[in-house]
Order: structure tokens, then C-alpha cells, then sequence
């Protein structure tokens, strides 16, 4: 009987999969005489030529709640001393000027003879994680694991997060892209002799579009390149969008995280004089927070000393006339059925006027899951090692 119904789950699938398989694509947008994205398509041109369709994944929201999934299984075995992968991380704290602190989680390999090159002449590559997210985090190890044979990787986990205390009562929020603009001056002044490339994923890609788009900004000459995978365009429309699918769950998820930053840090958060006038209306209002936008308006825009939360969303906006600042090579990656970012948000039109700017757009992928084929594996290192290697030999002998 188990057998039988095994087969027809697996027959359905097999059907759902070919109806499918023609359907759901790769698209690379670019300006004609980008040559970064003509080498792109080259160099990917079979994966690019392929489907997206992957077998058990009917939707992106299957997609990202399978690799949440991994991530629960891999925070359990890290609890019991546990590591599948083959690097550790190496921790340092970075203290920002307003005594917010950063952890700076260097990916070493456990057997250090398998290092290629000569790691002083690496590429530096710095990842940024998402929205309440850290580097033990399946999506970003993943990546890490497919980079750091070749690459001297980092990643930054936030304010309040991955075992990071709040220094101050500033927490995950539109201050990121200036913790990201303080931090990657000093990286890339630290590194001043090797060349610096940035990923970033979700918010953390909002953050890092800010900090490129901001003309007070003065790039690093060694920062050679940028991508951003999945990255809000408009966080006031992304929190309408993970409201209204699967129940909130991708909204309610992040909510419970940033509740659980703002209890583990409460008496730091109430030295702040203003905030602490506030204490029980705070404090209830958190509680009582379901969704991230009702922790906004509870907390965040608060902590920041803006008058509404209306402000604290047009503050954090992208808008398409800044998207024309970005002067350093940049790679975007979108997802048409993502549940947490809109992808009627993206402005493709006006991203392809840049011409630094490569933009990959795919039908099916979820939310930094990126699954396709008969045998489901996730692609998204291939486009990204791609992006480093053309990058790093359009700027070879340049710095």
C-alpha cells in the first residue's frame, strides 16, 4: 500500500516536473556592450540554455522552506559539536564607531594543505547575510563551501545576531548600510594590496545597493566588483508581499528572531533615555508583533529617532534614478517566484540602462534556494564564480 502510493506521489511529480520544464527559464538582461555579462552568458551559457524546473519543487515557497528546513538541522548539529562542512570559522569583532559591534566570521579549511595559491594573493571576497540571518546559516555555508578552496571568504554577522550582543539599542534597520559603509572602508583599507569583492543576500543586498548608490560614498579603488541575490527593491512592498503568502510565515519567522534579539538585549536597549520613556508601550507592542512590519512600527523606526514608520520605509528605499549612481561592476539575482521580494518590484528596464550592471533573472528559485533539474541541485555557485573570475581578470594589473 506504502509502496503504491510512493509511486503515483512520485509519477505526479515526475508529470508536474515536464509540464514545467519548458516553461521556466533563465533570462540574463544586459546593455549591448557590456562585455562582464557577454563573458557571463558564455561561460554559463549551457545552465543559462536550461530550465529552472527542479523535481519536488512545485513553487520558490517549497524551495525556501526546504533550505530553512536544512537550516534547522544544521543549527542542531551545531549544538552538538557537529560540522559537515570542510571549513571553521575564525571570529573577530569588529566595534563600529557608535559602539555597535559586528562579528567578522573568516571561513578557514579544517585541513589547511588543500589551500590553492598563495593566500596572501587571494581575492578577498566579503559576504553579507540576509535579514536577521549569520554565517552559520545553510544558504551562506553553502556558498562559502563552494568558495573558499579558491578564496579568502568572510562574512559579516550583524548587530544582535549569531551570538552577537547590541552594544546600544540600534538594531538590524536602514542604519546596516552605514555599518557596511564604515566597515568596508576600514576591509578594504586593511586589504589595501588585494582586491576586494562583495556578495550580499536579501536585505543585506539592500543594504549593499544603498551603500553603491549613495554618492557620498567614496568607493574603495580596490573593491572590484559587487552581487546582490534577492535583494527588496522597496521593504514597504516586501513586508506587503510576505504578509499575504503562506499564512506570513516567511514575515512571521524574522519577527520571532528579531523578538528574540530585542528580549536577549532589553536592558542595553533601555539605557537609551528616549526609548526607555517608552519602556512598557515598547515592550508590549513587541510582544504583540506577528509579522517583521509590526516590529518595525513597534521598535525599529523608534530606535532610529524618526517620527513614523512611513519614514523609516521611504528612508530605506531604492530608488531607480539611484540605481543609475552604481559605478563599480555589479551582479543582481532575481527570482520571478520568490515569497519574500516582489519581483513586480524590480526594476529591470532601468537596471540594464547601467552599464555595469549584469542582471539575471530566473523563473523559479525561491528566496536564495536556486534548485533546478531531475536530480535537484542548487546552481547558484556557478554564475557567481563566473562573475568573481571575469571580474578579477577585467582588473588584472589594475590595482
Amino acid at each position: 500500500m506504502y509502496l503504491y502510493i510512493a509511486i503515483v506521489t512520485l509519477f505526479i511529480f515526475i508529470i508536474v516536473y515536464l509540464l514545467n520544464f519548458r516553461n521556466e527559464k533563465f533570462t540574463l538582461h544586459y546593455r549591448e556592450n557590456s562585455t562582464v555579462s557577454k563573458k557571463l552568458f558564455k561561460q554559463n551559457e549551457a545552465l543559462f540554455r536550461s530550465s529552472t524546473t527542479a523535481l519536488f519543487f512545485f513553487s520558490g515557497k517549497i524551495q525556501t522552506l526546504f533550505i530553512a528546513g536544512i537550516d534547522a538541522i544544521l543549527h542542531l548539529l551545531n549544538q552538538v559539536g557537529i560540522n559537515p562542512y570542510h571549513f571553521n570559522y575564525q571570529r573577530k569583532i569588529y566595534v563600529l564607531r557608535d559602539g555597535g559591534q559586528i562579528a567578522i566570521d573568516k571561513a578557514v579549511l579544517k585541513n589547511k594543505a588543500n589551500l590553492n595559491n598563495d593566500s596572501r594573493k587571494k581575492l578577498k571576497i566579503l559576504i553579507i547575510p540576509g535579514f536577521t540571518s549569520f554565517s552559520e546559516d545553510f544558504y551562506l555555508k553553502d556558498l562559502v563551501s563552494g568558495l573558499v578552496n579558491d578564496y579568502d571568504v568572510s562574512v559579516v554577522t550583524g548587530r544582535g545576531f549569531g551570538g552577537v550582543k547590541l552594544a546600544n539599542h540600534i538594531m538590524v534597520s536602514s542604519d546596516m548600510e552605514y555599518d557596511l559603509a564604515e566597515y568596508i572602508t576600514h576591509y578594504c583599507k586593511e586589504n589595501r594590496k588585494r582586491n576586494v569583492l562583495i556578495i550580499a543576500f536579501s536585505f543585506g543586498g539592500m543594504m549593499l545597493t544603498k551603500y553603491l548608490t549613495n554618492t557620498n560614498n567614496v568607493m574603495p579603488k580596490n573593491l572590484i566588483g559587487t552581487c546582490s541575490i534577492c535583494s527588496p527593491i522597496c521593504m514597504r512592498e516586501c513586508m506587503r508581499h510576505t504578509e499575504y503568502t503562506l499564512f506570513g510565515i516567511f514575515s512571521r519567522a524574522p519577527c520571532l528572531n528579531l523578538r528574540k534579539c530585542f528580549y536577549d538585549n532589553i536592558d542595553t536597549i533601555f539605557q537609551h533615555p528616549e526609548l526607555s520613556k517608552e519602556n512598557d508601550e515598547i515592550i508590549r507592542k513587541v510582544k504583540e508583533a506577528k509579522y517583521s512590519s509590526c516590529f518595525a512600527k513597534a521598535y525599529t523606526y523608534k530606535s532610529l529617532g524618526l517620527e513614523t514608520v512611513e519614514h523609516y520605509y521611504d528612508n530605506i528605499k531604492i530608488n531607480d534614478n539611484d540605481i543609475l549612481n552604481i559605478k563599480i561592476p555589479f551582479f543582481a539575482i532575481f527570482s520571478e517566484d520568490d515569497p519574500v521580494i516582489p519581483f513586480y518590484s524590480v526594476p529591470i528596464k532601468t537596471m540594464i540602462q547601467n552599464k555595469n550592471i549584469s542582471l539575471l533573472t530566473v523563473s523559479s528559485g525561491g528566496h536564495s534556494a536556486f534548485y533546478s533539474g531531475f536530480i535537484p541541485r542548487r546552481w547558484l555557485i556557478h554564475p557567481i564564480k563566473s562573475y568573481i573570475e571575469i571580474t578579477e581578470l577585467n582588473t588584472k594589473g589594475v590595482k
